[in-house]
């Protein structure tokens, strides 16, 4: 097998295996890409226009299957003396349990931490995808002239139970929530600008993300991680 033979089989697997379905802008309402915009537009429209997405999936770096989505949430410029969010959580988790239009078909089921709130779609009460949505202060521009933003040290923290645990855990140690600094825009339009330079950069990283989500799969504590290579 030639090289550019074996290159040709690999893209064909990752678009046809691990890219997130697409319609390509017909509305169908069943492929990823139409449920993870019907979702977030629903959220945005609730919230005046005020969010972004972030992670894999804005970077068209997202692998089958789509589990979750993180949304920020901003609030405005950054106090270092002003940055509780919580009343502000309590006043978005309201808004959203009596509000919220589902677009999907799925039940919902809406929870509050402090520093966050989780939506999770469910069938026959099994979870089908969650969305997190964090505050975020804006905080300064990075070389793009994009906001960069502060946000809850949990984003660092995987969806679903290992964020709770660390609610938990900040919680028994009597500890406030710490914030980090993140540029999730410049992230974006890095990996736009590489994948023109290199078409195949996206491919590469969805292919990573597989080979090592199965290695997780066998090994727990196997280290390379899919923050790490979506940022390559």
């Amino acid at each position: 097998m030639t090289k550019e033979v074996f290159n040709l089989k690999l893209r064909s697997y990752v678009r046809d295996n691990l890219s997130p379905t697409s319609c390509r802008g017909k509305n169908c309402n069943k492929c990823d890409s139409c449920f993870i915009s019907a979702i977030y537009d629903s959220f945005n429209t609730l919230l005046n226009q005020n969010c972004i997405q972030i992670g894999s999936y804005p970077r068209y770096t997202a692998i089958r299957p789509m589990k979750d989505l993180d949304i920020l949430y901003i609030l405005g410029n950054w106090n270092e003396e002003m940055h509780a969010p919580e009343s502000i959580m309590v006043e978005l988790y309201e808004r959203i349990d009596k509000e919220y239009k589902n677009p999907t078909k799925y039940h919902i089921k809406v929870s509050l931490q402090t520093h966050s709130v989780t939506v999770i779609f469910l069938s026959d009460h099994q979870e089908v995808f969650s969305v997190d949505i964090v505050p975020a202060y804006i905080y300064s521009k990075n070389e793009f002239n994009d906001d960069k933003y502060m946000i809850p040290e949990v984003i660092r923290r995987k969806h679903g139970k290992n964020r709770l645990e660390y609610y938990d855990l900040l919680d028994q140690e009597h500890r406030k929530m710490g914030w980090l600094n993140t540029d999730p825009k410049g992230y974006i339009e890095i990996a736009k600008r590489v994948n023109k330079d290199n078409p195949d950069f996206r491919k590469a990283v969805k292919l990573i993300k597989s080979w090592k989500n199965s290695c997780k799969n066998k090994y727990e504590h196997f280290e390379l991680k899919s923050f790490i290579l979506s940022r390559l």
